[in-house]
């Protein structure tokens, strides 16, 4: 009853079977192609299918001659070869791309050479290519012709490889004579010359040079100078007898194969050209990536014609380095610009200025001049000043009033925890620095200074900072190291913010107030060079150059905690920790400045886990020998009289200044609310906890001992109780 249907069943599966090998045979890969390097494109294959999903690789070594016309014909995927082509090749090669025209795709994975070896004592050190050959054909048969003794010349090669390739690129697919000794294996013919100072071998080079032999520089011919087959020369084709080997595809070569082909030159793949013997191709690329930047050193390239209206014109040039290093090279000319705005419009508008360099930006009309016939405006990096102190300071951060505050000498001493005040020493850069003016600009046009002291350059403050606890520098932010650590960079707040992460050569802050971004104009009728230039600094290449030429680059993408929750995840329940607060509007009196402002002396006792501002009837005022103020010319800190026309908002007690209190443990009084507030018990109650960690946590593992054993002993009296139930149950 039920057979007919079952047989109908298994038709349909067989059916479908069918078509699904069918199409399975249909989509798997065909490569065709030159034998020379099969066993390192076998491992290759072998490693894509483990590492990809997708259809079969199909392997046949026709040879060049074959894979070409196949390839012409469009019955196989891909096609490998030796490039330059063999004679024989050309026929197909020009059948299957005719009028000069080449494969859509040409992917170069690999290269091989021919090598030329000589025993130590040899004193040949060069051969021209017509001197090899009459070698192995034998009409040179002694080395008196060569310049040396009149011993026979003992000539080697091996079956592998090297044979091929001596009688394809120097016999021209001729024979050679039959005194020449083919022995089974490159290392066989290097032992070989080792051991006889007569003989001369033809081997197939490795990027690890033989060091046993004497390696012979060739000519290409009588008139060319002899190259020596170094790693470098044989990469860039300098060394005549080189080979590439090329994966080539057509327009109708599935997805498939160009993955194969990009997985073929890959970082993994070219482990195993390299372990084959072959030069892999990532050599090549960092071998031209090197040939680029000596081409600029020399003063070779695309020219790009700069603008620099402020002053980076040697960081554009450094940049223009990693640029040559990564893509092509390029070599930026400086141009004055005219000495005016409508100058540089007009020389930007008709192309003889490509790029103009600003510093803080342009004005509406130039931007426009600028856009309007396609050009473009990117921020190149900034300039910015960092704020350094010891790193024994208790403050994290500033606001930008704090510090207009201290650089003009109207707070002139850190609050101390001790009843003492350290004063405070600065320390910055000559005024001719270009980060300078960013410190004028941010204290504004009529602001007096204090005393400072300077440093011919950023190492030279951060190590007097470094060395004294009270002191306060300004560097370049590009000098601070990474990890610097004797020092601390200070967050400075912008107005009307709280909180701020503190600026570093590779993460600026949004807003930071002591940074001047440096702008980079692209004119629409620069060169294709120059736009790929300008593409590359816009993408954020050049970060290196823009650091060592002081600019700090525009935010990484990826900053260390981005890296870090990437690989482990974020943090959660991670709170940041409050930093001490901002240094609040100075008191102006007679006194001398050891009094900081009140709010300073509360956070300071709260970063060192002191108690609360205590109220004014629990201390009595410090009291302070009277000090003569000192003139302005003299630029050292003074504190003056009460302003009577000043808000009494920023006054804060001018009459009555604070004495400093001391830290717990050192005779001060609690604030006498701290009993009743709220928030004052959780810290105290977070102080306890943390004093008495190690208790509590050594009483909580005996506790979880102590359950595990009494588990334990539950667990076997249940068994126990289970196996007799067992045993005696009727």
């Amino acid at each position: 009853m039920h057979t007919p249907r079952v047989f109908v069943r298994i038709l349909v599966f067989l059916i479908l079977s069918c078509l699904v090998c069918g199409d399975a045979e249909a989509q798997a890969l065909k490569l065709d192609g030159t034998a020379t390097c099969f066993r390192a494109l076998l491992e290759i294959a072998d490693q894509y299918g483990n590492d990809h999903e997708g259809p079969e690789l199909e392997i046949r070594y026709g040879g060049a001659f074959i894979a070409v016309e196949k390839l012409g014909k469009r019955e196989i995927d891909m096609a490998v070869i030796e490039y330059p082509l063999r004679p024989y090749v050309d026929e197909a090669w020009a059948k299957a791309f005719p009028e000069g025209s080449r494969p859509p795709a040409e992917y170069t994975f690999a290269q091989t050479a021919l090598g030329v070896v000589v025993h130590k004592r040899n004193p040949l050190s060069k051969l021209s290519h017509d001197q090899m050959k009459d070698i192995l054909s034998g009409k040179t048969r002694t080395w008196q012709a060569l310049g040396g003794s009149g011993a026979s010349i003992r000539v080697l090669t091996s079956k592998a490889l090297s044979g091929s390739m001596a009688s394809d690129m120097i016999l021209h697919y001729g024979s050679w004579h039959g005194a020449v000794e083919q022995l089974d294996a490159d290392a066989n013919v290097i032992a070989s010359v080792m051991a006889d100072a007569a003989a001369i071998g033809f081997v197939a080079l490795t990027p690890d040079l033989p060091t046993d032999v004497k390696v012979v520089a060739v000519a290409a011919d009588a008139k060319s100078s002899a190259v020596p087959p170094t790693v470098e020369n044989v990469v860039l084709e300098r060394y005549p007898l080189v080979r590439q080997y090329k994966l080539l595809l057509t327009e109708q070569s599935p997805p498939a194969a160009h993955d194969f082909a990009q997985f073929a030159c890959s970082d993994e793949a070219q482990k195993t050209v390299h372990r084959w013997g072959l030069f892999p191709a990532t050599i090549r690329a960092e071998a031209e990536a090197e040939q680029r930047v000596a081409d600029v050193k020399a003063g070779k390239g695309q020219p790009v014609v700069v603008c620099d209206m402020a002053g980076v014109g040697e960081t554009l040039k450094a940049a223009a380095l990693e640029f040559a290093r990564a893509k092509m090279a390029v070599q930026v000319t400086l141009d004055s610009g005219g000495g005016s705005a409508e100058a540089v419009g007009e020389r930007l508008k008709t192309g003889a200025a490509e790029l103009l360099v600003v510093d803080g930006g342009m004005d509406e009309e130039l931007r426009g001049r600028v856009t309007e016939r396609g050009g473009a405006e990117m921020v190149l990096g900034s300039r910015a000043v960092g704020v350094v102190v010891h790193p024994a300071s208790a403050f994290n951060e500033l606001t930008m009033d704090d510090l207009r505050q201290i650089l003009a000498g109207k707070v002139d001493r850190w609050p101390g925890a001790t009843g003492t005040a350290e004063r405070i020493v600065l320390y910055a850069l000559p005024p001719a620095n270009p980060l300078m003016p960013l410190v004028d600009r941010a204290m504004g046009p009529d602001a007096k200074r204090a005393k400072v002291t300077v440093r011919p350059n950023s190492e030279r403050v951060i190590l007097s900072v470094a060395s004294q606890p009270g002191a306060l520098g300004l560097v370049d932010l590009t000098k601070v190291a990474r990890h610097e650590t004797k020092v601390k960079l200070l967050a400075i707040l912008p107005p009307g913010e709280t909180e701020a992460d503190p600026p570093s050569p590779r993460n600026l802050p949004n807003d930071y107030p002591l940074a001047r971004p440096v702008y980079v104009c692209l004119s629409g009728k620069a060169s294709e060079a120059t736009k790929s230039f300008f593409a590359f600094l816009n993408e954020g290449g050049a970060r290196d150059a823009l650091l060592v030429g002081g600019l700090v680059p525009r935010d990484e993408l990826e900053t260390m905690e981005g890296e870090i929750a990437t690989a482990y995840g974020a943090a959660d329940g991670l709170e940041r920790a409050d930093p001490p607060a901002q240094v609040a509007a100075v008191v102006e009196n007679d006194s001398p400045a050891t009094t900081a402002p009140d709010h300073l002396q509360e956070v300071l006792r709260g970063a060192l886990g002191g108690p609360a501002k205590p109220s004014p009837s629990s201390v009595a005022p410090a009291v302070a020998p009277a000090r003569t103020d000192q003139t302005a010319e003299d630029g050292a800190a003074v504190s003056t009289p009460p302003n009577p026309t000043r808000p009494a908002s920023q006054l804060r007690q001018a009459e009555k200044p604070e004495a400093i209190h001391p830290a717990p443990g050192e005779g001060g009084a609690p604030h006498p609310a701290a009993s009743q507030s709220p928030q004052a018990g959780e810290e105290a109650f977070a102080a306890w906890a943390t004093a008495h960690a190690v208790p509590i946590g050594l009483v909580g593992l005996g506790v979880v001992a102590v359950a595990v054993a009494l588990g334990s002993i539950g667990m076997k009296r249940a068994r126990h109780r289970d196996e007799v139930m067992r045993r005696y149950r009727p």
